[in-house]
């Protein structure tokens, strides 16, 4: 019998995000593009639902595998990651900090906004695997992104230079960026429905399946705070770090 590729249940909370900041306060930017500010006071954040991504478990009406989650599970589980992430359309990609930036300023969390970065995991035999993350290696995957996940959740510039045939690129890395990938890859109507449709549906595979939902409008900034909560904080971790494989292939 065909054994099922490691996956893990988690709670997640998606909440829309906007810049606020005045003329007093205007938006940094460095190498001409835009930045968010270092205030949190600048930022207003719509709280929405926690909700339960489980693999194993008939989601709800509407969803596969998600769920709303009750208040014991909320409170039983453990913070585990949380990344306030931002699309600018001028630079054609996402900038990023690991924390509730409505929450915490810049300054109190010593984690300026970044752009999208990835890693490369080194153990022999799983080095086709990037990791995404904040403040990796570098700002492009290290081998070609295949058309199966890369054309739906990343932009060009995060696209490989290195693009001769070789065993096709995998994605694993921060939980927290990888949902946010999934929410920003729809209309702020869709998100939940992106993420049940795209996030491992099919427990015995970790092929990416795409969404076909409509695309979102990408010439506009837009904002968002993701946070992850577990019960098996260990589990996840190894699973962002790529030591069960590729999350998405």
């Amino acid at each position: 019998m065909t054994q099922a590729p490691f996956s893990q249940r988690f709670l997640l909370r998606i909440s829309p995000l906007q810049h606020t900041n005045g003329p007093q306060h205007a938006a940094r930017s460095t190498d001409g593009y835009w930045l968010p500010s270092e205030r949190r006071q600048d930022f207003t954040k719509s709280t929405s639902h926690w909700w339960v991504w489980d693999p194993g478990a008939t989601g709800s009406p509407h969803y596969e595998h998600l769920r709303h989650a009750t208040a014991q599970e909320v409170q039983d589980a453990h913070p585990h990651k949380s990344c306030s992430m931002f699309w600018d359309p001028e630079r054609g990609g996402y900038v990023l900090v690991p924390f509730d930036c409505s929450a915490m300023s810049v300054a109190q969390a010593m984690h300026d906004w970044r752009r999208l970065s990835f890693g490369r995991v080194q153990r022999p035999g799983a080095e086709h695997i990037a990791i995404a993350g904040y403040f990796m290696e570098g700002y492009t995957l290290p081998l070609a992104g295949p058309s199966s996940w890369f054309e739906q959740l990343l932009p060009r510039v995060c696209q490989s230079p290195n693009m001769a045939q070789g065993r096709p690129c995998a994605l694993a890395g921060d939980l927290a960026i990888l949902i946010g990938l999934l929410a920003f890859s729809a209309k702020p109507e869709h998100v939940m429905h992106a993420i049940d449709r795209s996030f491992r549906p099919d427990r015995m595979s970790t092929n990416f399946r795409p969404h076909q939902l409509p695309p979102p409008d990408r010439t506009r900034k837009r904002g968002l705070v993701i946070e992850i909560r577990t019960t098996s904080p260990d589990h996840l971790r190894a699973w962002e770090n790529g030591v069960y494989g590729g999350i998405f292939t």
